[in-house]
Formats: structure tokens, sequence, C-alpha cells
């Protein structure tokens, strides 16, 4: 079994969904600290005059080692028309902008103010989109039983360890 372990990131990177492509298990791997300033709740898109424009999921306040499963979205119910208002200026020049327009929108739909599941979400539709095969677990629901972790490489060895079928 080829087995992919990474974060959820917003709309993310295409090395991301090759990533997914190549694999036979995909584990979301959410309770590691978020970081700020990171791609969990952020991405760039080229601005039409110059450099990056960033995009971002706003979040509630919480602790520096919160978790990226307990991360809130901030609803103040303007962030998902600044964003699509960020990729207007595509319209004119990006042959298939309708349809990739619609695809970014049901990305942001309403996923229970979790940052996790909103890119959970958003990870699913684009896989669909892209016609990349996803047979994806959430690592915060899967309740598996790792061994010692001991530093931050130990993480994908115990999950593989533990998702592999058993030996007979």
């Amino acid at each position: 079994m080829r087995l992919g372990i990474m974060q959820p990131y917003f709309l993310p990177y295409i090395g991301y969904f090759d990533l997914v492509y190549r694999t036979d298990r995909w584990v979301v791997f959410d309770t590691v600290q978020y970081i700020r300033h990171g791609w969990v709740n952020r991405n760039r898109i080229l601005h039409p005059k110059k450099g990056w424009l960033y995009i971002t999921v706003p979040t509630e306040k919480h602790s520096r080692d919160t978790p990226i499963c307990e991360v809130r979205i901030r609803e103040d119910g303007r962030w998902r028309d600044k964003i699509l208002g960020q990729l207007q200026h595509y319209k004119r020049k990006a042959p298939y902008f309708q349809s990739v327009y619609d695809l970014v929108a049901s990305c942001m739909q309403d996923n229970g103010g979790s940052l996790a599941e909103l890119n959970v979400s958003g990870l699913v539709r684009v896989c669909s989109y892209l016609g990349i095969p996803l047979n994806h677990s959430v690592f915060s629901r899967m309740d598996l039983e790792l061994g010692p972790i001991e530093g931050p490489g130990d993480w994908a060895l115990r999950i593989s360890e533990s998702m592999a079928p058993a030996s007979t």
C-alpha cells in the first residue's frame, strides 16, 4: 500500500495533488500544531499587475499550540466574497474561468466552522474535478494505536505501522 500523510492545506499546490494521485490511501494529518502564516488557511494567486496576492480564510483566536483540527474559522460573512472577488481579474483571460471559479466557490461552502473540515472538503472536491481517486481518512478521527512518538520523524512511521495489514 502506498500511503500519503500530509496536513490539510487551503486549496493546495499542484504537487499536493500529484502526491494524492500516487497513493492508495491518504491521511489528512490534522492533529499537528497550526502554524500561523502557513498554508493551512491561506494561499496565493498571481496579482493582476505585480507579484502575489494572498487569499486567506480568517481564523478565530487560539493558543499557539492549537492543533489544526481545533482551529475555527472566524465567520465575519465576508471572507468568501472577498476571495471570490480577488479571482475576478482572471475572468477575461482564463479560458476555464467559470468552471474553476465555481469549483473554488464550492470549496468554500460552510463546513461547520472548522478550518480542517473546510480544507478536507476542498481536497475532495478538487480531486473529483481533476479525476484523481481519493481514498482518505482524517487522522483525528482514526483512533489508531500508535507506538511511542519520540520525535517528529516518528509520526509517519507509526501511522504506517498502525495501518499496515496484519500479516498471517
